[in-house]
């Protein structure tokens, strides 16, 4: 059997439970060390008024931590438990269960997660805690695949202000079922679940309340409606608090000016408070604005609106990456984009992500691999694709170098530096370059590096061949 981990005694106290024992404790001791020296009954006075509040404390964290403590097993959808003073086995598809996290960090770093299961079948309930950088290895998951199964069989499940079966999910205001909502949202403290046509969560579910580890996993298991945008992978804002600030003030400004200008007009308050309305709605929309990512497409949703992109829609990509730096050192990117796609207007995006943001960077991967297929696609039927800068690439090469002369790779060389592409042509000693914000640079610069590998036989030089590896440089530091 696992046994349990007890956390540290002293980890998980209140805050406000520390301060007062602080205020009340310490003064008491010192006083009483003091007086030990003077006046000995008001040294053993303090002395157990300081005992008086310490050792009660102790002896019921004590105590929580002995009922807590145990040991478990897990084998064919029973968990068999033994405690101090209570032991047995129960069959998981017939439980309701309550998972409560805190997470510890040192200068800014997880070191371990304390977690309190507590199950409850009829009027029974069995409390466990575990403690550590993974507390019951694989047990809640296990737990929630065996419910989940049990679930989709028939029986039904509730939570606070919820009922959930095989069939959907029951509110107070109504019933949806699974093929009208969306896989879940998992956040760090609670799950959203959208349905179609909907800005705001159908429910928000704290994961610390009871069944909600269950319902996530039935929901993902039967929630369907995606509008083909297969399974949710991550979001993300899709403004900075500056630029949504910038609108307002902006709009402030602009209402005071046709306030002080049109003085003594009668339209001059109605026109004044127009401005800034509008301006308070574009402030809305983009203080609320989140970028929601699936397998095959994006939502971008605000309180006002909410549009779906899939990637096969997707035909062109701008990019623009900056890097911003503290003390010299850089912590971060500011990502400004706008997709295209061949159904509706292009969606334009501002992100500041940690310099590190490997889900953003993978979706942007997607979305210029869509863009590349497009392009690739359009060179196979006209035999061109132009690009920018009075450049079109070409199967063989690109033009516009030297006129409409087509130009063969092995005769260029290319490097990239600072977010800018330099193309130089070997036998002339010319260069042209490509700002990375160029429309499409980075899908068509993908494209060239595959049309300069397909055509490496026929290099003289294979090292001028572009087999770098794509990269996202600022253009502009």
């Amino acid at each position: 059997m696992q046994q349990t981990r007890v956390f540290p005694f002293w980890r998980g106290l209140p805050s406000w439970l520390w301060i007062l024992t602080i205020i009340i404790a310490v003064p008491f001791l010192g006083l009483g060390l003091a007086f030990f020296t003077s006046n000995i009954v008001m040294g053993f006075f303090c002395l157990a008024v300081c005992l008086a509040w310490c050792v009660p404390i102790g002896v019921v964290r004590w105590w929580w931590f002995r009922s807590l403590s145990g040991s478990y097993s897990f084998q064919d959808g029973i968990l068999t438990f033994r405690k101090k003073h209570q032991s047995g086995q129960i069959p998981i598809a017939e439980i309701d269960l309550t998972l409560q996290s805190m997470d510890f960090f040192r200068q800014g770093v997880f070191r371990a997660r304390r977690q309190i299961m507590v199950i409850r079948q009829g009027q029974a309930e069995i409390r466990l805690c575990d403690y550590g950088p993974n507390p019951f290895p694989g047990l809640v998951r296990a737990m929630a695949t065996v419910r989940v199964r049990a679930l989709k069989s028939g029986g039904s499940l509730s939570g606070q202000g919820w009922q959930a079966d095989a069939q959907g999910l029951k509110l107070p205001d109504g019933k949806w079922p699974w093929t009208s909502i969306y896989p879940p949202i998992s956040l760090t403290d609670k799950i959203l679940i959208y349905t179609y046509g909907q800005a705001k969560p159908l429910l928000e579910v704290k994961k610390s309340s009871l069944n909600a580890v269950f319902l996530e996993g039935l929901a993902q298991e039967l929630a369907s409606e995606s509008r083909g945008l297969g399974k949710y992978w991550f979001r993300q804002r899709t403004q900075r608090l500056n630029e949504r600030l910038a609108h307002l003030i902006a709009g402030g400004f602009l209402s005071g000016l046709i306030a002080l200008i049109g003085r003594g007009y009668w339209i001059t308050p109605i026109l004044a408070w127009t401005v800034f309305f509008l301006f308070v709605l574009v402030f809305i929309h983009t203080a609320t604005q989140r970028l929601i990512v699936y397998d095959t497409g994006f939502v971008i949703r605000s309180w006002l609106r909410r549009r779906e992109i899939h990637l096969n829609e997707v035909n062109g990509l701008n990019l623009r990456r900056v890097h911003f730096t503290v003390l010299g050192n850089v912590v971060g990117t500011i990502n400004r984009l706008a997709v295209s796609s061949s159904q509706q207007r292009p969606v334009h995006m501002s992100l500041r992500l940690p310099t590190v943001q490997t889900n953003f960077d993978q979706f942007l991967q997607k979305i210029i691999n869509q863009v590349e297929k497009t392009l690739s696609e359009t060179l196979e039927t006209s035999g061109q694709v132009y690009w920018t800068e009075g450049i079109a690439i070409h199967v063989t090469g690109l033009s516009g170098l030297h006129g409409k002369t087509i130009t063969p790779f092995d005769e260029l060389t290319f490097s990239v530096q600072a977010g800018r592409l330099t193309l130089l042509h070997k036998p002339s000693d010319t260069k042209k370059k490509v700002l990375s914000t160029a429309p499409n640079f980075f899908p068509a610069y993908q494209l060239i590096q595959h049309l300069a590998d397909s055509n490496a036989d026929r290099l003289a030089n294979k090292d001028s061949v572009l087999n770098i590896e794509l990269s996202f440089e600022p253009a502009w530091h």
